[in-house]
């Protein structure tokens, strides 16, 4: 009887745990894709137009190689006494 009882119990939380937990949790993630998927074909950032930052904004490769040729300054510390 007792054991019943157990198995019981624990079916009915196994039960609670799966309906008002894990699937609120899966609908709600679907829906936050499905609205992020809408949102980026709204806004045009779709994965054909995606670029990481870095590459958006670099400055040209020859334009530095042409800043380390440059007039050096030499200099001498100055002691005081």
């Amino acid at each position: 009887m007792i054991r019943i009882l157990l198995w019981v119990i624990v079916a009915y939380i196994i039960y609670q745990f799966v309906f008002k937990f894990l699937i609120p949790l899966i609908t709600v993630s679907r829906q936050m894709k499905r609205q992020i998927r809408d949102f980026q074909q709204q806004s045009g950032f779709g994965q054909e137009n995606y670029r990481p930052y870095n590459q958006q904004h670099r400055a040209p490769e020859e334009k530095k190689k042409d800043d380390k040729v440059g007039e050096y300054i030499d200099f001498e510390e100055i002691k005081e006494k």
